[in-house]
């Protein structure tokens, strides 16, 4: 929870752009840096609530892969929605 809770916090408090790589960095919970790709609509209002959708990349891919598939600006404006690609300590 305490985990979660680090990421929520990282997440809004990098909420004026839309598009971020954001590195989540804890000694006490996380074994290394890891990163994540986020991707919020361009009128991205902290004050309304957003669907997240997390995009979870195969063995062997990064943070990145779904970057280079489209572009997921237009996709998260369109639909309103909030893209967050991790890379789950791919190399650890």
């Amino acid at each position: 929870m305490k985990q979660l809770s680090i990421f929520i916090l990282l997440f809004f408090a990098f909420s004026l752009f839309a598009q971020e790589e954001i590195i989540i960095s804890s000694p006490r919970y996380l074994k290394a840096n890891d990163t994540v790709w986020v991707v919020k609509p361009t009128d991205y209002d902290a004050s309304k609530s957003y669907p997240i959708v997390y995009m979870l990349h195969g063995h062997g891919g990064d943070y990145k892969n779904y970057l280079s598939g489209g572009n997921f600006q237009d996709i998260a404006d369109k639909y309103g929605f909030i893209l967050v690609t991790p890379d789950g300590f791919k190399d650890c």
